[in-house]
């Protein structure tokens, strides 16, 4: 009788433990375009996106990205996974396709990216599309970028790009993909033209970067305000 209780005890165990494994498993992450013969991915001239190109996924953190504030969006971006030319982007058909696990202590297994950046339960995920260096999209006059994500704005929560709480987290495999996105701090966006400039429209796109402002440099009517300023300034002080 009592080696029955101790089996069942040991049972009992077992399946604990196996129930802790299993809510402890890691969330993978599939993300980029739907696999289309045709491309749907443009710049801001209307030509398709070129090997140059870099898109990376991640998070902000609590940072909230606007076309007011590109210059610190570098300071602030965590980059969860990366596709580059022959790396999960395929330039020829357009379209993107990378996979990423967040593992239990809430990092990339990505391990070319850093890895003291966390993804905390709840972060906003965004997919970042910028031409130049790879991990390097500093911001500067002229460059090509687009920003998109999926987040409350089409009032639908259930689909939203949200970083999951790796342990205890009953789905294992998300899908996050541009088509799907309902966003664009910057950039367009699956037909629709957001903050940005742009020189052609295509007749359908999934996504079309633009280019970032360029500084304005103090123009004549700049100059002749400020000369007069002084000149109204040093009669002041002659008066006085």
């Amino acid at each position: 009788m009592k080696t029955n209780r101790r089996f069942s005890f040991l049972a009992a165990l077992g399946l604990a433990c196996l129930g802790l494994v299993t809510s402890s498993q890691a969330t993978t992450i599939n993300w980029g375009t739907y696999f289309s013969a045709t491309t749907y991915l443009f710049d801001s001239n209307g030509v398709p996106l070129t090997s140059e190109y870099v898109f990376e996924l991640g998070s902000f953190g609590t940072f909230i990205p606007t076309s007011a504030n590109m210059t610190d969006w570098q300071a602030n971006w965590k980059p969860f996974d990366r596709a580059v030319d022959t790396d999960g982007w395929i330039p020829s058909t357009g379209t993107v396709g990378s996979t990423a696990t967040l593992e239990t202590d809430f990092t990339t297994d990505n391990a070319t990216l850093s890895q003291s950046n966390t993804f905390a339960q709840g972060e906003q995920a965004y997919i970042w599309i910028y031409k130049g260096t790879a991990g390097n999209p500093n911001y500067s006059p002229g460059l090509e970028w687009a920003l998109v994500t999926n987040n409350s704005s089409d009032s639908n929560v259930a689909d939203d790009w949200l970083f999951p709480a790796p342990s205890g987290h009953v789905i294992t495999t998300l899908d996050w993909r541009i088509e799907d996105a309902t966003s664009s701090p910057f950039g367009g966006l699956n037909d629709t033209q957001y903050d940005g400039s742009h020189t052609s429209t295509p007749p359908a796109f999934i996504l079309q970067t633009h280019t970032t402002a360029t500084i304005p440099e103090p123009g004549t009517g700049l100059l002749l305000g400020l000369t007069a300023l002084g000149l109204i300034r040093r009669k002041r002080s002659a008066r006085a």
